[in-house]
């Protein structure tokens, strides 16, 4: 996973204006655990591109994980406004409105 990261790094230091490289590094960072500088990979994808459905997802997930409730489910309705009729988001769309459901019922944290 390291070399994931680095090969995100070289590549936005090309490119640091592409927002699906830095929600992929945030991917790749947070799958290691590193859920903070996941957070703000997703934050700079999003200040480059509101609209990227994913990383208002991924932030979503971890923000959820770091128990930020309020920030998690606004993330995942921003996301669901996005993606709701993207077929190929529809996993993804599904989970999320579980997700809220249980979050918005406080089974969740």
């Amino acid at each position: 996973m390291d070399e994931a990261i680095q090969e995100y790094r070289d590549a936005l230091r090309i490119n640091p204006n592409d927002a699906l490289l830095h929600n992929n590094l945030g991917v790749a960072i947070g799958d290691q655990g590193k859920l903070d500088q996941a957070i703000e990979q997703y934050h700079e994808a999003l200040r480059l591109n509101p609209a990227l459905a994913l990383a208002h997802y991924n932030l979503g997930e971890c923000l959820r994980q770091t128990g930020d409730r309020d920030g998690a489910v606004r993330e995942f309705r921003d996301f669901l406004n996005l993606a709701e009729n993207n077929s190929e988001l529809r996993t993804k769309v599904e989970r999320v409105r579980s997700i809220l459901a249980e979050l918005e019922r406080g089974l969740l944290r």
